[in-house]
């Protein structure tokens, strides 16, 4: 995408990082924001924001020609799925003059439902259970229709969990506390660093064809596993498992990527507890925090 004009919905903790490595490629990076605050601070990373809210049916100033289309929005609490991530997407897509060459369509491995603790890869079948999974189903059916249409060539990647610098999925005072989790401690918890999501987008930028791709660390951990080794690395007691069933849940399943090799795509962490030290180090630098 190095030299191309790109149009990023979505620049938050993924999204930010990939703006500002296409900026230093060369790319000319156009954002989406709903806040001027934020437009000001996405201007000093190099970046051309266009202020405007995805959810409503407020007028949208005239969008720019881009050759790719990168969508990355998360889930704002104060409207709704259906309306920012189908209908907003979908009106996105019409107020563009051109339809872009690629789109990169941030997607989740929500889709694929519960498989009761089993494996499942691109080729699982979508049975989402919950509504954010339901909902980017719906997109990506929204953006085939659309692909069909344009020629325009679409990816989605079928995100797992971010995690890394300053995102450890927790506090530090939770977990300093003795924290009590309210989710079942023998799930997999299917999970990417950042670093590793931001260079997939990169890369999946290059592709000629459509795909589908789970942007997931193939050695994952369980729940369980996974918060007493973050406790173990800030010398903080081991936490305690307490499951809510009234609680929204994905279902239980271990994510993989089976295409992820064919498409030459390495991940720096694909060990997700090698992962968890690099992230707590970088996100506590001058802690005394027992890596080894």
């Amino acid at each position: 995408m190095a030299g191309s004009s790109v149009l990023i919905a979505g620049c938050g903790y993924l999204g930010l990082r990939v703006a500002t490595r296409l900026v230093t490629s060369g790319a000319r990076v156009f954002c989406i924001t709903r806040s001027a605050e934020r437009a000001r601070l996405l201007a000093g990373h190099g970046l051309l924001p266009i202020v405007l809210s995805l959810g409503d049916e407020d007028p949208w100033p005239i969008l720019p020609t881009i050759d790719t289309l990168i969508w990355l929005v998360g889930f704002d609490q104060k409207g709704s799925r259906q309306a920012v991530w189908v209908h907003g997407l979908e009106r996105l897509l019409a107020s563009l003059s051109v339809p872009p060459k690629r789109i990169i369509y941030g997607s989740s491995v929500s889709v694929y439902g519960d498989a009761g603790g089993a494996v499942v890869d691109e080729a699982s079948p979508t049975l989402p259970t919950t509504e954010g999974g339901m909902t980017c189903v719906k997109a990506e059916a929204l953006l085939s229709r659309f692909a069909s249409g344009t020629g325009s060539v679409v990816t989605s990647l079928r995100l797992a969990g971010l995690y890394g610098p300053a995102r450890l999925l927790r506090s530090k005072a939770d977990i300093m506390s003795g924290m009590v989790i309210r989710s079942p401690g023998d799930e997999w918890l299917n999970l990417v660093h950042i670093d590793d999501a931001t260079q997939s987008i990169l890369d999946v930028g290059e592709l000629d064809s459509p795909a589908v791709l789970n942007v997931v660390a193939n050695k994952p951990l369980l729940r369980r596993a996974y918060y007493e080794e973050l406790s173990r690395l800030l010398g903080a007691p081991a936490p305690t498992f307490i499951p809510n069933e009234q609680r929204e849940r994905s279902g239980s399943k271990r994510v993989i990527s089976n295409f992820r090799k064919s498409l030459g795509i390495r991940f720096r962490f694909d060990d997700a507890r090698a992962g968890l030290i690099d992230a707590v180090a970088r996100t506590y630098p001058q802690a005394d925090v027992p890596i080894g």
